[in-house]
């Protein structure tokens, strides 16, 4: 009995995709949605800004890594307060509060969307090869 090697007709669909490329896009939106959360809106208030050492500040990446099938990366915050100022605004748990939303604060829920609708081609053409 001989074992003979079965070839696909068509290419592996997934021989296209370019991981280095897919996870440099998403690197860059990462970055991306972290400056934009560092932004801080016109004060209206007599709070005194830290800069650096503010929530502004406080913003960081976990750079894009393999998690399990999946490319994971995170942007977030050590400050306990963050998502009172600048939290989600949609689905269960802590929301941002509508006193800094009023102040103008941006919130993750309104940036993730920003960056996703600014992104997704540049993500989507490195996962199709392209």
């Amino acid at each position: 009995m001989a074992f003979e090697r079965i070839r696909p007709r068509k290419p592996d669909p997934f021989s296209l995709i370019s991981i280095r490329k897919a996870t440099a896009a998403l690197y860059l939106m990462l970055l991306d949605a972290q400056a934009r959360l560092q932004v801080y809106p016109p004060s209206r208030t007599s709070y005194r800004r830290k800069g650096a050492a503010g929530l502004g500040g406080s913003w960081n990446v976990q750079p894009p890594h393999p998690e399990g099938a999946d490319i994971v990366g995170r942007v977030g915050s050590k400050k306990s307060y963050a998502v009172w100022v600048e939290g989600p605004t949609r689905g269960s748990g802590k929301k941002q509060r509508a006193l800094f939303r009023r102040y103008g604060w941006t919130s993750v829920t309104t940036v993730a969307r920003d960056v996703r609708r600014i992104h997704r081609g540049r993500i989507r053409a490195a996962l199709q090869g392209s």
